[in-house]
């Protein structure tokens, strides 16, 4: 990603797994990231997007799939 981004991963009933945050990488070996559990969702905002939202769930009715 060319911009620093937050990523926040969600198990399939919408719970939250993980946030990480993904640094710039603007050319060829960028690193992957995954969370520490299992997920099926993954929502990216500009860093710093999620701060305050402790709580963040996901409706997975919300998701077309």
């Amino acid at each position: 990603t060319p911009l620093a981004l937050d990523i926040a991963f969600f198990a399939a009933d919408g719970t939250l797994v993980e946030v990480l945050a993904m640094a710039p990488c603007p050319g060829g070996d960028c690193p992957t990231y995954r969370p520490a559990g299992a997920y099926r969702y993954a929502l990216e905002v500009p860093a710093g997007g999620f701060a305050g939202l402790e709580d963040l769930r996901l409706d997975p009715a919300s998701v077309g799939e």
